[in-house]
């Protein structure tokens, strides 16, 4: 199993004499602003989308997505039924990272929208043609 990094928060259980409880700064925890900012970007490389994300550390990772589980996500929504990333990961039995890779890009075009909270559906009747323009779209942007 791979090692995992976990923040543990402890619970603010100590309180004053006159009963109140203390802030964790009297308590001698530092409290950290976690918070990072992000820049997603896509492209097409070698026939698969691919997401670059860079973080405000200065980090950056990549994901991809190869073009036939792009068409499969695609594909997926055009039934009109509600999905999350992790639902059509398992009813197309693909890895989790590139169909999220392919959900992420298609709602960030519009091809997919959010509704009820993480739920996504199409956001018209032609959804496989949109995401087809968008990702042939980016492919030629890609090339030049």
């Amino acid at each position: 199993m791979p090692e995992r990094n976990f923040l543990f928060v402890a619970a603010n259980t100590s309180t004053s004499t006159d009963g109140d409880r203390l802030p964790f700064t009297a308590l001698g925890f530092q409290v950290l602003n976690m918070r990072r900012t992000r820049t997603v970007g896509y492209d097409v490389v070698e026939n698969c989308l691919r997401r670059t994300v860079c973080l405000s550390d200065g980090k950056r990772y990549v994901h991809q997505c190869d073009r036939g589980t792009y068409e499969a996500v695609a594909h997926a929504m055009e039934d009109g039924q509600p999905y999350t990333g992790q639902e059509l990961s398992e009813t197309l039995d693909a890895p989790f990272t590139r169909v999220e890779v392919a959900f992420q890009f298609l709602k960030d075009r519009g091809v997919i929208e959010t509704r009820q909270k993480r739920m996504s559906y199409a956001a018209s009747n032609c959804c496989f043609e949109d995401a087809m323009i968008e990702f042939l779209a980016l492919a030629s942007a890609s090339t030049i």
